[in-house]
């Protein structure tokens, strides 16, 4: 896995007699970073950072396609005991990687943000095939998708980054990214927040801490990935197999799934579409207990609760790693490109927004 370090400072090479010029030190954007368009085909980005000393004005512009950029604007600053506070928002079309400049004083620009855009965000949600527990880790081969662990972004390949059970092998998502991206022409940035061997309760918002040692239940962890990125796309949910192992009914199911999708929009204001995966397989269970969950996750579709997702139960055969449960590489390559498939005709083919 390939980490880039963000660009947090620049040194301003001084002009003839001048002496250095004040570091910016920038807090948002950094690189990699995706923010979620909005259906106008832009987003409002937020720059924010501190200068170490005093400067009397700082201005912001965006580097875009080719030698175009945003008109420069100035940031407000403020000063506070370790220097001055920059913020501002700005206007951005839809696209990416560009570049953000600072400028203090007139003066000479300072590249500080080397690549961020604004594309579509996804969230991703579930159990162990929605984590890093395929056979074969994934490369992520379109530099134009990130991923975001809740404090970091980084190039897009497994293991995926944010997942909470600490898996660190494949996944079907540096695929579905990689076709996302090339199929709409914008970033996009992955969040993988999920949790291998968690029934839908475990989900529940009422859930308490995984363990006496955490002070996040699962639920906690998927709202404040989703308030770190101030909005997503969609959140891709892959779950159901330990249900169907537990015995959980199909009303039970409908009930904490439309208790989580309701609270998570409650608690931040942003109802995100959930796209729900039809997935209730593991060797050796009953078919009557697989098909009370794949009645629910059908439900949640007809009923509007939910999108319509990849079925992934007929994935058998050399599609599975040798444990049956979780899938070979090429199983993870199949279920990124189902994923895709399904994403599009549920967010793309049928929505007026780009």
């Amino acid at each position: 896995m390939i980490r880039v370090q963000t660009v947090v400072s620049l040194v301003a090479i001084a002009l003839a007699g001048a002496a250095c010029a004040p570091v910016p030190q920038v807090e948002t954007p950094v690189d990699y970073q995706v923010i979620q368009r909005d259906s106008d085909g832009g987003a409002w980005v937020e720059v924010r950072g501190s200068l170490a000393s005093s400067t009397g004005q700082i201005e912001m512009s965006v580097i875009l396609a080719g030698e175009d950029r945003t008109p420069w604007r100035p940031l407000s600053l403020a000063t506070g005991a370790g220097g001055q506070q920059f913020r501002g928002n700005l206007r951005v079309p839809q696209g990416g990687w560009y570049q953000l400049q600072l400028r203090l004083d007139g003066g000479r620009p300072l590249t500080v943000v080397s690549r961020f855009g604004v594309g579509d965000l996804f969230i991703l949600a579930g159990q162990s095939n929605a984590t890093n527990t395929g056979s074969g880790r994934q490369p992520g081969v379109n530099d134009r998708v990130a991923m975001f662990d809740g404090e970091h972004w980084w190039r897009a390949a497994d293991p995926m980054v944010g997942v909470q059970d600490r898996s660190r092998d494949g996944s079907p998502w540096p695929v579905f990214g990689d076709l996302i991206q090339r199929a709409t022409g914008v970033p996009v940035g992955l969040a993988s927040v999920g949790h291998g061997n968690t029934r839908i309760a475990d989900w529940h918002p009422r859930r308490p801490p995984v363990s006496a040692f955490l002070d996040s239940s699962r639920y906690t962890v998927l709202r404040r990935r989703l308030q770190a990125l101030g909005g997503a796309r969609a959140i891709l949910w892959h779950q159901g197999e330990s249900d169907a192992r537990e015995g959980t009914g199909t009303d039970a199911y409908v009930r904490d799934f439309n208790d989580l999708r309701q609270a998570l929009a409650g608690d931040t204001g942003m109802d995100v579409p959930w796209v729900v995966a039809r997935a209730s397989f593991l060797p050796g269970l009953k078919p009557d207990a697989m098909a009370a969950i794949r009645r629910a996750q059908e439900f949640l579709w007809r009923e509007g609760l939910a999108l319509e997702g990849p079925t992934t139960d007929d994935m058998q055969g050399s599609l599975r790693a040798r444990d049956g449960i979780h899938f070979s590489s090429l199983g993870l390559r199949m279920h990124g490109e189902l994923w895709y498939a399904a994403v599009w005709a549920a967010l793309y083919e049928r929505s007026a927004a780009p």
